[in-house]
């Protein structure tokens, strides 16, 4: 479920500027449906800025064009804390938990909604794979110690071969 961070691939096209983690430019996880398009961006200085945006992984990640050439930065999903339709011309805020907010544009509002839906489903899917994932592992926790309790209650106070087996199965399960 996971991708260790030293065999993510480059998504194609994709250079690492410097500063940015390899999950930004990793190649898109088949889980997730593509999305990439133009948006307007608005500038620290309130200058609205054409962008060729892109979710990659969990990242909202825009760039100077469609070449995707280099990264210019990365919105990270799992930080977002809220989304909101700003008015019926596209304009849609995205909500950090550090109180910053992104403010983009679509070229109407039909494409915000698509947008900020796409993001939505990003986050929900990235939550439930992270519940798998903790309750697999509290499961295999649950487990070992099951195992390592019937070794432990052995009457003869040696352990079977079958005991162990199952004990070192459950845990790197």
């Amino acid at each position: 479920l996971c991708t260790p961070l030293l065999h993510l691939r480059t998504a194609p096209g994709m250079q690492k500027r410097r500063g940015f983690r390899s999950s930004v430019i990793a190649q898109d996880g088949e889980h997730f449906a593509p999305k990439a398009g133009w948006l307007q961006k608005k500038s620290n200085r309130g200058v609205w800025q054409s962008r060729w945006f892109k979710l990659n992984n969990m990242y909202l990640v825009y760039f100077k064009d469609r070449s995707e050439e280099s990264v210019l930065a990365a919105i990270d999903l799992r930080a977002v804390q809220d989304t909101a339709i700003v008015d019926g011309n596209g304009a849609m805020d995205l909500i950090m938990s550090n109180s910053k907010s992104y403010h983009l544009k679509a070229s109407n509002s039909a494409e915000a909604t698509l947008w900020l839906e796409a993001i939505r489903r990003r986050q929900d899917e990235h939550e439930l794979r992270k519940a798998a994932i903790s309750n697999a592992a509290e499961d295999g926790a649950y487990r070992a110690e099951a195992a390592l309790s019937r070794i432990t209650k052995s009457q003869s106070g040696r352990s079977s071969e079958d005991d162990i087996a199952s004990a070192k199965a459950a845990m790197s399960a």
